[in-house]
């Protein structure tokens, strides 16, 4: 039996070099653009976090240059409060007008992230940053809490002088009403009533004083009480008996007690400006260090 071998190719066999390099082509091109994918990625970061410190060295020159620039104000508003102070001293009856300092703002501090300052100022594992940067935040609250407390301090002594004034006001009217009442009733009767003319003698010499004295408002409530309401009172406690007595008297107490709220008001009120003056430097003097010590840490 005769074996015929036959060669020739029947099918295409695979190129197994060319099948590799493409394989390895493929990985290489997908190695590639994972690595330029995390490169832009991590370039994206770096500019994200580069943009940040910027950011926050920025926040902190406005925070810090804010800060230093309120300095002024405050001592401007501490002047205020001294001059005010001085004025209350006075032994006038006025009002006063009180300065409030309009530089002294600090709605664009609040504003700011508490976060991005904790994040400017402290560290981890830095506990005195940590407390020095909390400090700083209740001075400036303290600050804040000042201002407000000014306003309403004087609201407060305002309504309550102006409430006084009329009390006073009202009282010495009422004398003057009743001394006219009664003399007009005493002429018809007696023109020689010695109360009626004790009382008018006052009024004389209050306005001869006024002349002698130069002074240039004889109706103020001050040189009022000291010359003419208590001569008054004065004269008519040797006249008890006399029913008109009682009458006057009782406005002049009330007039008396006016003036005493007053007088009382304006210590109170010195003392609580005072101690805002006082607390305005307090302040003011702690953020200056705790900026200083922050800066050396």
């Amino acid at each position: 039996m005769d074996i015929i071998f036959q060669s020739g190719e029947f099918y295409n066999e695979p190129d197994f070099i060319s099948t590799l390099i493409g394989a390895l082509s493929s990985l290489l091109g997908a190695l590639i653009s994972g690595l330029i994918a995390i490169w832009i990625f991590r370039r994206g970061i770096k500019q994200q976090e580069k943009k940040e410190i910027q950011r926050l060295q920025d926040l902190r020159i406005f925070y810090e240059s804010t800060l230093n620039q309120l300095r002024v104000p405050i001592r401007k508003q501490i002047d205020s409060i001294q001059k005010f102070c001085k004025d209350l001293k006075r032994k006038e009856f006025d009002v006063f007008d009180f300065e409030f300092i309009i530089g002294l703002d600090l709605d664009h501090l609040s504003s700011i992230s508490t976060q991005d300052l904790f994040r400017i100022y402290t560290e981890q594992n830095n506990p005195q940053k940590s407390e020095l940067f909390h400090e700083l935040l209740t001075q400036i609250n303290l600050i804040a809490a000042l201002k407000k407390s000014l306003r309403e301090y004087f609201d407060e002594y305002l309504t309550n002088f102006k409430r006084f004034e009329k009390d006073f006001q009202t009282n010495a009217e009422e004398v003057v009403v009743l001394y006219t009442n009664f003399s007009s009733e005493a002429l018809r009767v007696n023109p020689d009533d010695e109360l009626i003319v004790g009382i008018r003698d006052c009024f004389v010499e209050r306005m001869r004083l006024a002349q002698e004295q130069n002074i240039p408002d004889a109706n103020d409530p001050y040189f009022v009480l000291e010359h003419l309401l208590n001569p008054i009172y004065n004269f008519i406690s040797g006249h008890q008996m006399d029913p008109r007595s009682p009458l006057i008297a009782g406005k002049i107490r009330n007039a008396r007690f006016a003036m005493e709220n007053v007088e009382n008001l304006k210590r109170i009120f010195r003392r609580a400006f005072l101690l805002a003056g006082r607390s305005f430097l307090t302040a003011e003097l702690k953020i200056s260090f705790v900026l200083n010590e922050l800066e050396k840490r």
